[in-house]
């Protein structure tokens, strides 16, 4: 995994030629994610979880959608929630224990949770960091002892 906080170098070499194997049977699982923006690391993001992991639903996570028919021309299996909308009622007493620095990263997390629950996503499913790219393989969500 390439981690790309400080942003794209190059926008992973485009288009690479699909993976000897993918990951074992993660085919069939959904992964959810947040991203601040609609950018090249959102892209190249996305282009990895396509070639490695191949899942049917990618759920993004963004402060807004507006643009995100561009991106889902490019990559059909995504489907975005506005980060105000995937949060859970949070009392306000529950919030005020949070340090504001971490305020941004808790509702991030709480939005994860919420949105990974709901109907649209698969039972079991990978939780993806926004600023991480996929550049080899990694674990598959089941063992081959299905656990």
């Amino acid at each position: 995994l390439l981690n790309t906080t400080n942003g794209c170098a190059r926008e992973m070499q485009k288009k690479k030629e699909a993976p000897e194997h993918s990951l074992m049977g993660s085919a069939q699982y959904d992964v959810v994610a947040v991203f601040r923006e609609l950018n090249c690391v959102l892209r190249a993001a996305l282009r990895s979880l396509e070639e490695r992991l191949m899942p049917p639903k990618v759920h993004l996570i963004l402060d807004s959608c507006d643009g995100i028919e561009k991106i889902r021309s490019e990559f059909p299996a995504v489907r975005c929630v506005e980060l105000a909308s995937a949060l859970p009622s949070i009392p306000a007493e529950a919030m005020a224990a949070i340090p504001p620095e971490r305020k941004s990263w808790y509702q991030q997390q709480l939005a994860k949770l919420a949105v990974a629950t709901s109907a649209e996503v698969t039972e079991t499913f990978h939780m993806w960091d926004g600023d991480t790219i996929a550049v080899g393989d990694a674990m598959p969500a089941r063992m081959p002892d299905s656990r």
